[in-house]
C-alpha cells in the first residue's frame, strides 16, 4: 500500500512538471512559431524568413554573432586554461584573493563591464587620453569588433578558470611528476598530459561561455556601435519606433 501510494506520487508530480513545461516553454515558444508565419491579413507564409535572408543588413548581423562568439569563446578557453594552471601550480604570493577577485568579476552583469570599459578605453576614456597625449594621436576607442571581443573573453574567461581549476584540484599529480622525471619540458606536460584530462571540462565550460556571449545583448549594445550582433537587431526589431514588426521580430527569434 505504501509503495502505491508512493508511485502514484512520483507520478503526479511527473505530471505537474509536465504541465509547467507545457506551460512555460512549449506553449510561449509554440506562439513566437505561429506569429513568425501569420501575415496581417491573417494568411500562413514564410515570407518573413525570406525577407531576413535576402537581405543582407538581416543575416549579417547573425554572422557577425558567430564571429563574435568563436573568437571570444577561443580566448576565454585559452585564458581561463592559462590562469588556472598557473595559480595552481605556481605559489604566488596573494593568489587566494586573485582567485576571489576573478569569481567576483564574473558576477559584474555585462552593461557594467561595458560601460566601465568605456570609461577606460572609450574616445574620451581615461587610458585614451594619456595614449593621445603621449604619443600625439586619436585613437578611435574601443568600438567596434575588437572591443565586443575583448570586453566579452575578459567578462567570461573567469567562467572557464572555475570549471578548469576544480578538475586540476581533481587530477592526479602523479602524472604530472612522471612525465618531470622524464624530462618532460613544462609546455610538453602541459600539451600532452594537462590539456587532455581537461579537456572535457574545457569543452563543457567553453559551450557555456558560447551561449553566454552569443545571446548577450548589452556589451553590443554600448561598444558595438556599427558592428551590429544578431541580440541587437532582435532588440531594435522589438522596441524600434517607427519600424516596429512583431511577427518579423519573432522570425528573428525562430
Amino acid at each position: 500500500m505504501t509503495d502505491k501510494k508512493r508511485l502514484n506520487m512520483w507520478l503526479v508530480l511527473a505530471f505537474a512538471i509536465l504541465v509547467l513545461f507545457l506551460i512555460f516553454v512549449v506553449f510561449p515558444l509554440g506562439l513566437i512559431l505561429y506569429k513568425s508565419i501569420l501575415m496581417d491579413d491573417g494568411t500562413i507564409s514564410f515570407a518573413y524568413f525570406v525577407k531576413f535572408f535576402s537581405k543582407k543588413y538581416y543575416w549579417s548581423t547573425l554572422v557577425n554573432s558567430f564571429k563574435v562568439t568563436i573568437v571570444s569563446t577561443l580566448v576565454s578557453a585559452i585564458l581561463g586554461l592559462i590562469m588556472a594552471y598557473v595559480l595552481r601550480s605556481v605559489r604566488i604570493r596573494g593568489s587566494r584573493l586573485l582567485n576571489i577577485l576573478i569569481v567576483i568579476s564574473y558576477l559584474s552583469p555585462p552593461f557594467i563591464g561595458a560601460y566601465a570599459w568605456i570609461q577606460l578605453l572609450g574616445r574620451n576614456g581615461f587610458i585614451t587620453r594619456i595614449l593621445n597625449s603621449i604619443f600625439n594621436t586619436q585613437l578611435n576607442g574601443i568600438y567596434g569588433f575588437s572591443g565586443i571581443v575583448l570586453v566579452f573573453s575578459l567578462q567570461s574567461f573567469p567562467l572557464v578558470y572555475m570549471y578548469i581549476s576544480g578538475a586540476l584540484k581533481n587530477l592526479d599529480n602523479s602524472l604530472n611528476e612522471a612525465a618531470e622525471s622524464l624530462g618532460c619540458s613544462v609546455f610538453q606536460r602541459v600539451r600532452k598530459i594537462i590539456v587532455p584530462l581537461v579537456t572535457p571540462t574545457l569543452l563543457a565550460s567553453s559551450l557555456l561561455v558560447f551561449m553566454r556571449v552569443f545571446s548577450d545583448f548589452g556589451t553590443p549594445m554600448l561598444i558595438g556601435e556599427g558592428y551590429k550582433t544578431f541580440p541587437v537587431l532582435l532588440y531594435s526589431q522589438f522596441m524600434g519606433e517607427v519600424n516596429t514588426d512583431e511577427h518579423y521580430a519573432a522570425a528573428l527569434c525562430v
